[in-house]
């Protein structure tokens, strides 16, 4: 099958979707590619929000990971702590359940693969998936029943191996404790007393060393602490030592590898939410809201700017701020009540939210939409019958969230292939949709008969008696019209065709291909032999006079 794939040279053909493309003079080169780009004002982001799971109560303990094409994939737990994991594949979510536990903590690796960090009574555990199936590693376990496991933390370095912070409780103390796989077995140990049920929000630095944020509540005060690991030896630092900062914190690194915080300080039911940032030199904190509730969950984006999602205290809803450089902005993305949230940002900044909608125990996804303005098609406008040609729509903005292609051939997806067999004018059409808009674009091409101007024949000139070979007609241009008769001077049928002699001597191979609207031939000599000659190789001597 050949595809034709031409670079656009220039864009023609621009209109609004409301009617027809206006009545423009095509270029008349074979196979000059035309794009088409109808356009509508941009709009603002808006949030959309969608339920991901409804069945039952589910969606507690949720975490979001945006993939490479800014597609989310969740973790979270069901009734009866079923661990489950969720993922939209551009057109539709689809779900399973994975193991038996909660607290879970969602990283995708390099191929998008999903890799959990989650909690058991009596365990802290971490399941992957290989592309194939699911993998389930215990990373720590005591059998001791007056301890339990809580609040993970999952993080993948540069070589997809992964790191894990935990709480382990046991009574009147907690113990907040970090372990990393090598390959073949999981290390842990113990990087501070106190962090109570809220504690540990891990991070990789450039150099994947770990930083894990935490509240320290063992002592006379709590407040909020960095702990990073040195060498075999943890530092701990004390970030904001207000008394009562730190719960529900989470932690985050730039692009510079500078870590950033967000948590809440103060006395349940209400807080402050706080917001603290390293410099290099210096921690700055500040406050960004009053009467939150928590937990926090903290992303920045690739200018190095904090995006927070967090509670409401007092109208129990889910907020989102976000800093734009000059001033912070506070936003409600959903008015039914949440304690379980996670928030990720896509390749364009735009952030994710997954929670739990404690209203009605569904598993719901709001995210940030950038509607599609225009959708670009290029390609042939000029196309052989029974030639394909390759066809790309293009979304603007860049930023569209998650725009689904469809064409009018049925295909899903950037691409798409069309072919004629008769002359004529063609339309295709291209949608694209997402949560908060949609627009067309139309194109067309004019399809000819193109004939074969000249053949060739490909294959050996040279056999011997009774050995086969496989000679090849091809048409000159590659693009003549299809479908295209080849007739050997045997009387054999079709591009290829297999010869042998049985005498020695020389013969001639012709061959002509037909379509609708002309034929070329071509003809090939070939010498066969009874053996192969021999060649002799002499010494060549010299003399070198002196």
């Amino acid at each position: 099958m050949l595809v034709v794939l031409l670079v656009p040279l220039v864009q023609v053909g621009i209109y609004a979707d409301q009617g027809p493309p206006p009545n423009e003079q095509a270029r008349m080169d074979p196979y000059f590619p035309k794009a088409t780009e109808p356009r509508s004002p941009v709009q603002s982001p808006v949030w959309i929000t969608e339920t991901v799971d409804s069945a039952g109560d589910v969606g507690l303990y949720n975490s979001i990971a945006l993939d490479g094409e800014n597609r989310p994939h969740i973790s979270y737990s069901a009734a009866g702590d079923d661990l489950k994991y969720a993922y939209y594949d551009g057109v539709a979510w689809h779900g399973e359940s994975v193991a038996q536990g909660w607290s879970s903590s969602l990283k995708l690796d390099r191929q998008g693969h999903p890799h959990i960090g989650y909690a058991t009574g009596h365990s802290a555990n971490y399941v992957w998936h290989d592309g194939a199936a699911w993998h389930v590693e215990t990373v720590e376990e005591e059998p001791d029943p007056y301890y339990g496991y809580m609040q993970t933390s999952l993080a993948l370095d540069a070589a997809d191996r992964p790191h894990m912070a935990f709480v382990r409780c046991r009574p009147l103390i907690c113990s907040l404790r970090y372990a990393y796989s090598d390959g073949s077995a999981w290390h842990s140990e113990e990087v501070a007393i106190g962090g109570g049920q809220e504690s540990g929000s891990l991070a990789l630095n450039t150099e994947s060393r770990p930083y894990i944020s935490y509240y320290d509540d063992h002592g006379y005060t709590a407040d909020l602490k960095l702990a990073h690991r040195e060498g075999d030896a943890w530092i701990t630092e004390t970030v904001d030592p207000a008394e009562n900062a730190g719960f529900g914190n989470s932690l985050a690194f730039d692009g510079a590898g500078r870590p950033h915080i967000s948590y809440l300080q103060g006395i349940s039911p209400s807080y402050d939410l706080k917001y603290a940032w390293y410099d290099g030199d210096y921690w700055h904190i500040e406050t960004i809201a009053a009467e939150a509730s928590g937990p926090t969950a903290l992303a920045i984006d690739q200018a190095g700017r904090p995006h927070i999602a967090y509670g409401d205290a007092l109208s129990h809803t889910l907020k989102y701020a976000w800093y734009n450089g000059t001033a912070w902005r506070i936003e409600t993305v959903d008015h039914l009540g949440t304690d379980f949230f996670s928030l990720g940002l896509d390749g364009t900044d735009q952030p994710h939210i997954s929670y739990y909608d404690s209203t009605n125990g569904d598993l719901k996804h709001a995210y940030k939409c950038v509607a599609p303005s225009s959708v670009r098609i290029s390609g042939p406008d000029r196309l052989p019958t029974g030639i394909v040609g390759l066809y790309t729509a293009t979304v603007a903005p860049p930023t569209a969230t998650l725009p689904l292609l469809a064409w009018d051939n049925g295909h899903i997806g950037p691409t798409t292939t069309y072919s004629w067999t008769t002359a004529g004018l063609y339309t295709l059409t291209v949608t694209a949709t997402n949560g908060c808009g949609q627009i067309h674009s139309r194109f067309t091409v004019t399809t000819f008969c193109q004939p074969p101007t000249g053949a060739r024949i490909e294959g050996p000139s040279v056999l011997l008696v009774n050995q086969a070979a496989t000679y090849q007609a091809s048409s000159l241009p590659i693009t003549a019209s299809l479908p295209l008769t080849w007739v050997w001077n045997s009387g054999l049928v079709g591009p290829t065709q297999v010869y042998s002699w049985t005498a020695v001597g020389t013969y001639t191979l012709t061959v002509t291909g037909t379509n609708a609207c002309g034929q070329a031939s071509a003809s090939r000599r070939v010498l066969v032999l009874e053996t192969w000659p021999y060649r002799f190789y002499l010494p060549v001597i010299t003399r070198h006079n002196e």
